[in-house]
C-alpha cells in the first residue's frame, strides 16, 4: 500500500510541476494547482496536501473541504474532511470532523465561510 502510494504521489508531482493548467497561489507555501480538467489539489512546497472539493480564504486563512491524496497507512480509503490553512504560520489540519472544524473556525472568529467550488 505505500508503495502505491508513493507512486501516486510522485506521479501527481510529476504531472503538477510540468503540465498544470494553472496555479494560483495561496499565500506563505502554499498554493493551488488544476492537475488536469477537472482535479484540483492543494500543494505545500509542490507537495500535495489533497484535492480539493470545496474551500473559501481569509487571509492568511484557507479552509474547505478535501480528500487526500496520500492517507496515512491506518486508512484504506483516502481520507475525507474538512481542512484549515495558516499561511502565515505554515501550518495546516486535515480530516477534520464538521464539529472540529467549526470549531477550529470559531477559534479563528470565522463564523461561517462561504465555501465554493475551486473550478
Amino acid at each position: 500500500m505505500k508503495t502505491k502510494n508513493f507512486y501516486l504521489a510522485a506521479s501527481l508531482t510529476l504531472l503538477i510541476s510540468g503540465c498544470s493548467e494553472y496555479e494560483e497561489p495561496l499565500g506563505g507555501k502554499y498554493a493551488m494547482v488544476r492537475t488536469n480538467g477537472s482535479e484540483i489539489v492543494i500543494t505545500r512546497n509542490r507537495s500535495i496536501i489533497g484535492r480539493v472539493e470545496s474551500l473559501d480564504s481569509k487571509p492568511p486563512y484557507v479552509t474547505g473541504y478535501m480528500i487526500s491524496i496520500n492517507p496515512p497507512p491506518n486508512h484504506a480509503e483516502a481520507a475525507v474532511g474538512y481542512f484549515i490553512i495558516d499561511t502565515a504560520k505554515d501550518c495546516y489540519k486535515t480530516e477534520l470532523t464538521k464539529d472540529a472544524w467549526e470549531a477550529e473556525l470559531k477559534k479563528l472568529n470565522w463564523v461561517k465561510p462561504n465555501l465554493h467550488s475551486p473550478r
